[in-house]
């Protein structure tokens, strides 16, 4: 199961953290439920680049 708004969910945590803390993460974990392991594969090939877009512009 893909996350829909995963780009958006993403950015605004990040920047929810930057404010609060006053600096930028410096590692992200993920935790991911509802992926079978036929799934994995798929949900990393499109999941991360969503992330990385997101990383990369901050």
């Amino acid at each position: 199961e893909l996350i829909e708004a995963l780009e958006g969910i993403v950015k605004k945590l990040l920047l929810s953290f930057e404010k609060q803390s006053k600096q930028r993460p410096k590692q992200l974990i993920f935790y991911r439920d509802g992926v079978s392991e036929g799934q994995f594969r798929k949900v990393l090939e499109d999941e991360i680049p969503l992330i990385e877009k997101v990383l990369l512009p901050i």
